[in-house]
């Protein structure tokens, strides 16, 4: 073993963004090749047709350290008979260490039945549905979808509810960091006489950028003679499920490599660029590996634009929630008449209220009809001005008596501006009623004991609970997601300062020379492993 945690090679700068070589879609490898074989970058970079070289796919690959000569007959250090069945070119193991950890904390939860360890095993059982080879592209696509969203909400859910407990985030409990660690190993095995750590392309790295973004999580590689170490850290419960989807990722990538028509993608290309047929069917292959990662890399790349995406959503909704609560507290001072003036819009809060303000000028003619009311024209007006008026108490047409002047006549008018006055105790209220109401400012307080009032005050009291606990909900949602991001951060640095590993950024890898056909073919089915989905919209990120 060449390295250790404290010599980890290549951290997020390396891991989270895509390499040169496979970071452009236009991009066919050709800028910056220096032939073949030559981007060989110490245990990391791209190998060109010597990629796996251990356990190279090609029978008619020809390691550079071989006395084969088809002249003179000699066989090759490690023979490979033609039209054998071709290997994926690594295989991808879980840390043993992690997996004990797993079956106590398996055991602990039979014992202590918990529903967070539940849904964490549901989420595990997606993963393995979706990433097995076996399974159909459109069960895999939903199975991976849904272990997204259930993995969204069981992290939202564990932040609410430590928030409201401890009234911040934690580094305990379901928010407390760990690790998750995968040894990916040459499948031809490791060249130990050569004494050099083994080498890996680009796309291996390229997968672990893909699940570090879509769990949320950082990683680090450390090289050894014989394997390629990849540590995510983080959250615990993101970092193993990391662990486990780049685990399967790895397997199933290179299930497809080896299923991979290269030879085919290799003759259309017709062999150009490439020093020999064999070099030209490695190329296709490794083309291929690299599309297929390319793909995963941008699901993830978009997963995390719909999340920021919903991200902005929440934060109009608790926009929205306030301003829809401030309209009504200014309907409410409005019909208690704290207002000077009616001047507010209702907007769409209108049809909502409506039976707060819409009945007002028959509330107001009902008033009049009372029984020691007296209603009274203040001009010359006939009876057949009243012969239509009538009301519950009966016609206006009835004898009544009128027992009032024309002063208080004027006076009324001159209160109240409308045709008609009221007499009796309550003519000054009833008049400043129906001035508030002409003015469309309602004042329930000016008829204490109408029962329709308390009625109407209970229905805008109701609208309004409603809209401050939407404000609440929605503000606590935001809040919740604001402080994950950062625990996350610092969750992350812990975890390092714990371990004590020292991260350094890994070298940039040279691009080498690609088959387009197969590279392109290997973006398009990737969609046989996709990572992302619509139905994590709905979550909470």
């Amino acid at each position: 073993m060449s390295s250790s945690f404290s010599d980890s090679h290549g951290e997020e700068e390396d891991v989270s963004s895509p390499p040169s070589s496979s970071s452009s879609d236009d991009d066919d490898g050709d800028d910056g090749d220096e032939g073949e074989g030559d981007d060989v970058d110490e245990g990391e970079g791209d190998e060109g047709e010597g990629d796996d070289v251990e356990g190279n796919d090609d029978p008619s690959f020809v390691p550079p350290s071989s006395s084969f000569s088809r002249k003179k007959g000699k066989e090759m250090t490690s023979p490979r008979p033609r039209g054998g069945k071709v290997t994926p070119p690594y295989v991808a193991t879980l840390d043993p260490e992690l997996l004990k950890a797993e079956a106590e904390v398996a055991c602990a939860a039979a014992n202590t039945p918990d529903e967070n360890a539940d849904a964490v095993n549901r989420i595990g059982k997606m993963l393995e549905r979706g990433l097995h080879p076996d399974t159909p592209d459109a069960e895999a696509q939903q199975a991976m979808r849904l272990a997204a969203a259930q993995c969204a909400k069981l992290n939202m859910s564990q932040a609410e509810v430590m928030r409201r407990r401890e009234g911040r985030l934690k580094d305990e409990g379901e928010m407390a960091g760990g690790m998750g660690c995968v040894f990916v190993t040459p499948s031809g095995g490791a060249d130990k006489k050569r004494k050099r750590r083994a080498q890996f392309a680009t796309w291996v790295h390229e997968l672990i950028g893909a699940a570090s973004k879509l769990f949320k999580v950082e990683a680090f590689t450390t090289h050894h003679v014989e394997r390629l170490k990849v540590t995510f850290y983080g959250i615990r419960t993101h970092a193993v499920l990391a662990a486990k989807t780049f685990e399967k990722i790895v397997n199933r990538v290179g299930e497809l490599v080896a299923r991979f028509d290269a030879k085919k993608a290799a003759e259309s290309s017709g062999g150009r660029r490439f020093a020999s047929k064999g070099a030209a069917t490695t190329a296709a292959r490794r083309s291929y590996a690299e599309g297929l990662a390319n793909g995963l890399r941008r699901a993830a790349n978009e997963e995390n634009d719909a999340a920021a995406k919903r991200e902005k959503a929440r934060e109009e909704k608790v926009a929205k929630a306030k301003k829809r609560l401030s309209s009504l507290e200014k309907l409410m001072q409005r019909c208690l008449g704290a207002t000077g003036s009616g001047g507010a819009k209702e907007r769409e809060l209108a049809e909502k209220i409506k039976t707060i303000v819409k009945t007002e000028e028959e509330k107001a003619a009902r008033k009049a009809a009372v029984k020691d009311a007296f209603v009274a024209p203040k001009d010359d007006a006939s009876d057949s001005d009243f012969d239509e008026f009538d009301d519950i108490y009966g016609s206006s047409d009835d004898d009544v008596d009128s027992g009032h002047d024309d002063a208080s006549a004027g006076a009324g008018a001159g209160a109240g501006g409308d045709d008609i006055v009221f007499a009796g105790e309550k003519t000054v209220e009833e008049l400043r009623l129906e001035a508030k109401a002409r003015h469309g400012v309602v004042d329930l307080t000016a008829d204490d004991d109408d029962d329709d009032d308390d009625e109407e005050l209970a229905k805008l009291g109701k609208l309004m609970k409603e809209a401050q606990e939407a404000v609440q909900k929605s503000q606590e949602s935001a809040d919740v997601a604001k402080a994950l991001v950062v625990h996350r951060g610092d969750v992350a640095k812990a975890v390092l300062e714990k371990e004590k590993v020292k991260v350094r950024a890994g070298r940039k890898r040279k691009p080498a020379k690609r088959v387009r056909d197969a590279y392109e073919q290997g973006k398009v089915d990737s969609a046989k492993i996709q990572l992302r989905g619509s139905a994590t919209e709905k979550m909470v990120t």
